[in-house]
């Protein structure tokens, strides 16, 4: 039976929802504060109904204010834009331990198993990759042909070199086979193995390639069906012409298309490895698993209703699947049903198969007849296999490249330890044999080796979650919107009729009371405008905590209070309403607007929301957010110099932390993820971190020599001269230069523009002169009083000239010098990355220099001449480096964010201001070239080309400068 819906008669909990409760607080303070002039408290006191009125309106207020909080929230907004991730997002992380990346590797539709080891050797951070293809053909290099042979058919398998031997890795690349012939002779000489019970073979191929490459195989033939002595002669002819053929299906083709489809998925796998490498780590060539074949031998007794294919395959399949077994991956509703918390499903790289808490690898070294024999007896569901009546004659076999290691093995099979032999059963080679009262019944091999693969693809099939995305919340039956939410009912509707409000005063009444109509509407509209501003507030919930809405204080206009038009003074009723209110720039919105929250007080306000965000994920920028205040205010001049600067960096610190927020989960996922292979502008993890943490808002790597010419023009200024404007964002010209530059040498324009981004900044480097009664010119001075730019246009009062000044200072503060063009970055280096690959490589020096060692490398924002020994640092770009105290706060950045096992080295260098010059020896190292080169070797290293003569040279001439850094500088 339903439960009636009744009205609680107990006191609101809520005090904003308490009317009972306002009343009397409302009353108190009446009491407490006017009780020496308003003695009547009663009912009839007008005083009175409008207290009783406006706590009935907070009420609604505080109902409103309960209301839960995805209704608040609601979906105007994305989530991601507040700062409320997913627990995708939030809480997993890049590949990070071995098992991380075994897990990563599994899910690539290609891979089988995947097993990391630390590689042994002299540098730390290395390790070995084994890898197990999911079709067995690329595991254990065997191609099986049925060959006729005097009328018969025999079953011949050739076991080929594995496909990742060096010798074959010439066929990594798609090859074009002209020729197999014997080693010197036109037809290879097969060789009996006499102590091998098969009594196979073995012999070396020579392949032509490509016309003039030749490519020696040696191979081991097994026999699946033993000849007749009188049958062999012949089968051995046919197995010699089989190896001379290379034509498409033929043993040796078939071998090398297997051979390049390994190389094009392990290109997969190591794209993989190095999208997801750690820092100051790296993964050696993968090697290949080498399968260890089991064969079973036995004799089963078949019930009399038995399917002699069926039962087989049933009984094979689930021996594989024992001796293989398919991981297994859950769902997220899995995993939640089990009481596994989200930070502990969540944890680890995102899988695209699902989710995998633990991976359980094999480690076998016996396998026992018991169990095998257990598989043999019991149908999938446990129970007793009713088909196989007795199992006799039972042993297992074992081979490696076709060659029998164990035989006749009854009561276990030791199994090899090398982890890179794993053990498979092979189907081919096992030798199941059905009697039915007595008599054989046969089968077909074929189609029992079909049967056991499908079987085993549908347990891959099953083994996948079919959903890993976490479900998304059920929504509230109450569907609210921020307007539903602030839409404000005037309270003048919930006054009595005697007040006159509702229809208002009749035309007949004395102008005395129109008066008191309006004065009380007057009256009201202060505690509408507070009540309307916090339902306002209240549904502007989500952009208050919006990362890209700058505002934090929110309002409405009282538009539908009753007769409005008659209340604002910044309406003339002679002028249209309706045009008006619509309009959202009109006086009284414009007023609001500044009530609400000055300029300075919603910049401070936000960022203080967003360093609230920032809290929740346990990151800050207070320390950051200091020095930029402390720097910058450094050049006031005036009180009104302090007013810009504080608004300029406030906004500054605005772009930073949300740059930082929307990139929070990715960076603090992968904070310590190396350089990527992708691009030469990825970043690594901690390079990210850096940038987050120091504020510089690109997401990706960049040249620091800035782009001038993207807001500065260079114009053609006579004969072989050149001149430059500064341009705004809609191409306005904000100030030309004074002088012209010669075209030879070339780029010398550039000088004259980096002064004017120098002095620029300064407001004390711009000058007002009057030019005429009412005009005023403004120049931009150097550091000598000498005019290096002009605005062309002049003002008609120092006002406005001072304004101009102050726009032209923020340009070049918030876009030029602190945005995209403001010239700061580092370089990254990780020592493992430059380790030797041939005997002439030149070595970083130091002890064991390439073991989790990093350098940085950034510029100190000084330049000089570097093709004058005597020339001596001056400022320049970026403008943040030159102070020790930035410095400090950067060092200190990096010693948080590297991950505590590296040991990482800072450099600053000063910049070369002559670049078109001869660097004398002494003057040291310049950015601009010791950038250049570690670009270079960045791009050879994205490119896979590091082998080459230029990738060569690239990493000599960076572990040149990398040791005279450690060397002069350290």
């Amino acid at each position: 039976m339903r439960e009636p819906v009744v009205i609680s008669k107990a006191r609101p909990t809520v005090k904003s929802q308490d009317y009972a409760g306002l009343l009397a607080q409302g009353l108190g303070y009446i009491q407490q504060w006017t009780s020496d002039i308003w003695t009547d408290h009663n009912v009839h006191d007008p005083g009175i109904t409008l207290l009783e009125t406006l706590c009935y309106a907070i009420t609604d207020l505080g109902y409103r204010g309960q209301l839960p909080i995805e209704q608040l929230l609601g979906r105007h907004i994305s989530p991601d834009k507040m700062a409320l991730f997913d627990p995708v997002q939030a809480l997993s992380s890049n590949a990070i331990t071995v098992e991380d990346f075994q897990k990563l590797l599994i899910t690539l539709p290609d891979v089988k198993y995947a097993r990391l080891t630390p590689a042994t050797g002299r540098i730390n951070g290395l390790y070995d990759v084994l890898i197990e293809w999911e079709n067995v053909d690329l595991n254990d290099s065997l191609v099986l042909e049925t060959l006729p042979a005097n009328g018969k058919l025999f079953d011949v398998e050739f076991a080929f070199p594995y496909w990742d031997e060096k010798s074959v890795a010439v066929w990594g690349t798609a090859v074009t086979l002209n020729q197999a012939t014997g080693v010197g002779q036109p037809l290879p000489t097969l060789i009996s193995f006499s102590e091998d019970e098969l009594n196979d073979y073995f012999t070396t191929v020579d392949v032509r390639f490509d016309t003039n490459q030749t490519l020696p195989l040696t191979i081991v033939i097994r026999l699946g069906t033993q000849p007749n002595p009188i049958d062999r002669p012949a089968l051995e002819q046919a197995i010699v012409n089989q190896l001379t053929q290379i034509a498409p299906g033929s043993a040796i083709e078939t071998y090398r298309s297997r051979v390049n489809m390994a190389f094009q998925q392990m290109s997969a796998v190591r794209a993989l490895l190095l999208q997801n490498r750690n820092l100051c780590e790296d993964f050696l060539q993968p090697r290949s698993v080498r399968t260890q074949e089991v064969a079973v031998r036995a004799t089963i007794e078949l019930a009399a209703d038995a399917d002699a294919r069926q039962t087989l395959t049933d009984i094979l399949s689930a021996i594989d699947l024992f001796i293989d077994p398919v991981v297994r991956f859950s769902s997220l509703a899995e995993l939640q049903a089990q009481g596994l918390p989200n930070e502990t499903i969540y944890e680890g790289p995102v899988l695209s198969a699902g989710f995998l808490p633990t991976l359980n690898e094999p480690k076998q070294n016996q396998l026992y007849a018991s169990d095998i024999l257990q598989k043999m007896l019991q149908s999938a569901n446990g129970e007793r296999n009713n088909a196989v009546i007795a199992v006799e004659n039972f042993s297992m076999n074992s081979y490696v490249r076709n060659r029998l290691i164990t035989a006749n093995a009854q009561n276990s099979l030791t199994l090899l330890r090398d982890e890179q032999f794993q053990p498979r059963l092979s189907v081919t080679k096992s030798d199941i044999s059905f009697f039915r009262n007595g008599v054989k019944v046969d089968y077909d091999r074929q189609q029992v080796n079909s049967g056991v693969q499908t079987k085993r693809q549908q347990a891959f099939l099953a083994s996948t979650a079919s959903s890993f995305q976490p479900a998304t919340s059920a929504a509230s039956t109450i569907s609210l919107n921020p307007a539903d939410i602030m839409q404000y009912q005037s309270i003048q509707y919930d006054l009595p009729l005697v007040y006159g409000l509702k229809a208002g005063t009749p035309d007949s009444a004395p102008p005395v009371r129109k008066a008191q109509e309006k004065q009380l509407r007057a009256y009201l509209l202060f505690f509408e405008q507070l009540l309307a501003n916090h339902l306002s507030q209240l549904a502007n919930t989500a952009s208050f905590f919006s990362i890209d809405n700058p505002n934090t204080y929110f309002y409405q206009p009282l538009y539908g209070i009753p007769r409005i038009d008659q209340l604002l003074r910044s309406f003339d009723p002679a002028n249209d309403w309706d045009a008006f209110s619509k309009n959202p720039a009109n006086d009284y919105a414009r007023r609001l607007q500044t009530l609400a929250e000055s300029p300075l007080d919603r910049l401070l306000r936000k960022n203080n929301v967003l360093e609230h965000l920032l809290g929740r994920f346990g990151e800050e920028l207070s320390e950051l957010s200091r020095l930029e205040y402390t720097l910058n205010l450094q050049d006031a001049a005036s009180l009104a110099d302090v007013d810009r600067i504080r608004q300029a960096t406030a906004r500054r610190l605005l772009r930073y932390k949300a740059a930082f927020l929307n990139d929070v989960c990715s960076s603090a996922a992968g904070r310590g993820l190396g350089t990527p292979a992708g691009t030469i502008n990825d970043l690594s993890g901690l390079e990210r971190r850096i940038y987050r943490k120091t504020g510089i808002i690109r997401q990706t790597r960049q040249r620091l020599s800035p782009t001038l010419t993207d807001f500065f023009t260079i114009q053609a200024s006579g004969v072989n001269q050149e001149t430059f404007q500064l341009n705004d964002s809609s191409s306005a010209i904000l100030l030309s230069s004074t002088q012209t530059f010669p075209t030879a040498p070339p780029q010398t324009v550039f000088d004259g523009i980096r002064a004017v981004v120098q002095f620029g900044i300064e407001p004390a480097s711009y000058q007002v002169s009057q030019t005429g009664p009412s005009t005023w010119q403004v120049s931009l001075m150097n550091d000598k009083g000498v005019a290096i730019a002009r605005q062309p246009s002049l003002f008609v009062t120092p006002t406005d000239a001072n304004t101009f000044i102050n726009s032209t200072v923020t340009l070049l503060y918030d876009v030029f010098l602190y945005d995209t063009y403001k010239a700061e970055g580092f370089c990254l280096i990780e020592h493992v990355l430059l380790r030797p690959t041939q005997s002439a490589d030149p070595d970083l020096s130091g002890k064991n220099p390439y073991s989790f060692q990093v350098t940085l490398v950034f510029p100190s924002g000084m330049e000089r001449d570097f093709a004058n020994l005597n020339d001596l640092p001056k400022p320049g770009l970026p403008r943040r480096f030159r102070t020790k105290a930035f410095r400090n706060y950067v060092e200190s950045v990096i010693e948080q964010e590297c991950p505590a096992h590296l040991i990482p080295s800072v450099f600053w260098l000063d910049s070369n201001s002559n670049p078109d010059g001869t660097v004398v020896a002494g003057t040291g190292l310049a950015y601009d070239t010791f950038e250049t080169q570690y670009l270079a070797w960045l791009g050879n290293y994205v490119g896979g080309t590091l082998d080459t003569s230029t990738g060569q040279t690239a990493r000599t001439n960076l572990v040149t400068s990398l040791n005279f850094l450690h060397s002069t500088l350290a």
